[in-house]
């Protein structure tokens, strides 16, 4: 949010515009009324009434109230000059209007002090005060000139000439003149009130947004202070959160606050008043760190600039006390009982704020401890599954003695489950890896440049044999290609790219089509395998990327298959800032699409 510009002739644009059109369409009425007053006049005109002139102010009145609405449904920008020209369009008419109406003896006085009073509840401060003694000056100064004879007096009452009379015309002006004062008073108090409650709305608006967009709790707590401070005119703030044990306010964020005054150390709950009743959740206003007793360090305060204070408790949804929150201002007094529900909003949306980073933290904590017993018990399966697969071969490639058809049979089996099983391991290993980058992102330092077109034909050589086993036309455009970087690591983007090929090997029927192609634009590498396998069923295909998830036709065609490839195939895509699609017709075939940032295409960049 913006700090507020100190009040001056009109208020803010924003505050101009929500309000202009109450204030035009108190004006129509102005404009209407005196046209009336006019035509009345004309009907039963007095002794020394003028309708022609009332009738022209009137009509100024209108033209220029709807230029004016004219010119702000066109371009809000010229809003404050318009209420500029309005201001003294009003000073004008109202002067014209007090003197053709009789002067201080005009039946209109009582009009003009409500017209103020109205203008009065959509203009500043400032310009309020300003257009109240403005008015009455003038009209002290038609009264003046009438008195005077420099201008003639509009006898509207006959003989009696009340325009003479000192008495009634002091009394008159001054009755004026208070009776304005209070109501327009009145509407600034008002005013003032919602423009104040205004901005606090905008303020928790802005945090509860923040809150909804990030958990990281630094970020969080700076913005809310910011957004706190400014909306209630304050020079800065502080909040500290509660240790484990109850006894020690730590430091968790500030705002206008110097480093020396935040490296002042941990606060001790029990030495310090003020802290001690926000934690046990009663909110304080210190209005003079001078002479308040309830404040800790006082010095500290003092050589930093602060005077007065607001301190509020941040407590979780279940009523515990988070930790405590701190307005600071450089004015003795600047806070007051009328501050404190917003201290408490602020304060809530501190503690959701908390709450959910504390959950999110928990979470993390124990995805990373499952990370971490996952990545232990397969490491440490995966020496006694190669021992044992080395042995069975041992048997089925005959350095043990001949076996016999049964033997073999039931050797080779063992055999399968076993390569079935090492796969799975390996699987997992990476899985539980990918999982702890996420937990802890790599730097982008981690990652190097690699030959995409090298690595896709590595993984072409690699499985030309197997694609020949089932008699399935395998073909790629690698050897027409430039070479083509990317930043990864290299023997992810080769797992990526063998996963894909292997999937679609292996889910095609003999005699089938599988293509692993390479193509790009000025941003992108698109790595796309396309198959004419058997395809995915549409309802499988929101889950496909899911771990340990496979398609129900996958299970009846390969009933052996770990349901992790495309997991850690997307894993690791993410890890390098790109992305993963899939086009499938049941029957038909598949088609997946590898989409990583483009870094160089050529040789390599020096």
């Amino acid at each position: 949010m913006e700090r507020q510009a100190p009040p001056g002739l009109v208020p803010t644009t924003d505050e101009l515009l929500a309000n202009f059109r109450v204030l035009i369409f108190w004006r129509w009425i102005t404009g209407a009324g005196v046209v009336s007053l006019a035509a009345i006049g004309w009907l039963a005109p007095g002794a020394a009434f003028q309708p022609g002139p009332l009738l022209a102010i009137g009509l100024v009145h209108l033209v220029f109230n709807g230029l004016v609405w004219r010119a702000i449904s066109e371009k809000p920008k010229g809003l404050s000059l318009a209420a500029y020209l309005q201001i003294a369009l009003d000073l004008a008419t109202f002067g014209l209007l007090f003197h053709l109406t009789g002067g201080v003896e005009s039946p209109l006085t009582l009009y003009l002090m409500l017209h103020l009073f109205g203008t009065g509840l959509l203009l500043s401060r400032t310009a309020s005060v300003v257009l109240v003694f403005g008015a009455t000056g003038l009209m002290g100064l038609i009264a003046w000139l009438e008195y005077r004879q420099i201008i003639a007096h509009v006898n509207l009452w006959g003989p009696i000439s009340l325009y003479r009379n000192g008495w009634f015309v002091g009394t008159a002006l001054l009755a004026f003149l208070l009776s304005t004062l209070f109501l327009v008073l009145l509407s600034i108090a008002v005013a003032s009130r919602l423009r104040r409650r205004q901005r606090e709305a905008i303020a928790l608006y802005e945090v509860a947004q923040t809150i909804s967009s990030t958990l990281d709790v630094s970020e969080v707590l700076n913005h809310l202070l910011e957004s706190c401070a400014r909306t209630l005119n304050a020079s800065a703030g502080i909040v500290r959160l509660l240790s484990a044990d109850g006894n020690t306010l730590e430091y968790a964020a500030s705002y206008g606050l110097s480093e020396t005054y935040i490296e002042k150390g941990n606060v001790d709950v029990a030495h310090s008043p003020m802290d001690l009743l926000a934690v046990k959740g009663q909110p304080t206003i210190i209005e003079d760190v001078r002479t308040d007793q309830r404040v800790m360090y006082k010095n500290a305060m003092l050589i930093e600039g602060i005077r007065s204070g607001l301190v509020g408790p941040i407590r979780s949804f279940d009523g515990r006390t988070l930790g405590v929150l701190r307005i600071y201002s450089k004015t003795p007094g600047h806070f007051s009982a009328s501050d404190l529900p917003f201290l408490a909003a602020v304060s809530a949306l501190a503690g959701s704020a908390l709450n959910n980073a504390l959950q999110y933290q928990a979470l993390t904590q124990i995805d990373a401890a499952k990370s971490r017993f996952l990545r232990t018990v397969t490491h440490e399966l995966r020496a006694p599954v190669a021992g044992a697969q080395s042995l069975v071969r041992n048997f089925t490639q005959g350095f043990l003695g001949e076996l016999s058809d049964q033997q073999r049979e039931v050797l080779e089996r063992i055999e399968g489950r076993l390569d079935f099983l090492q796969e799975l391991i390996t699987d997992l290993l990476d899985l539980a890896a990918g999982r702890e980058r996420d937990l802890v992102p790599a730097e982008p330092t981690a990652l190097d440049l690699v030959d995409a077109t090298e690595c896709l034909a590595e993984v072409v050589a690699a499985f030309k044999d197997q694609a020949r086993a089932k008699a399935i036309e395998f073909d790629s455009n690698v050897g027409h290609l430039p070479q083509l970087w990317v930043r990864a690591e290299r023997e992810s983007l080769r797992r990526i790219l063998a996963n894909l090929v292997s999937n679609a090997i292996k889910y095609t029927p003999q005699n089938g089509r599988v293509q692993a192609d390479l193509s790009w634009d000025e941003n992108w590498l698109e790595f796309t395998v396309s198959d004419s396998g058997i395809g995915i069923p549409q309802e499988d295909l929101p889950h496909l990327f899911t771990e340990f998830y496979r398609a129900k036709n996958a299970r009846q065609s390969q009933p052996l298959g770990t349901g992790l490839g495309l997991a850690i195939v997307k894993q690791l895509v993410t890890q390098f800032e790109g992305q993963v699609t899939v086009r499938s017709t049941e029957g038909e075939g598949s088609t997946f699409t590898v989409y990583l940032p483009l870094q160089h295409v050529g040789e390599r960049a020096a």
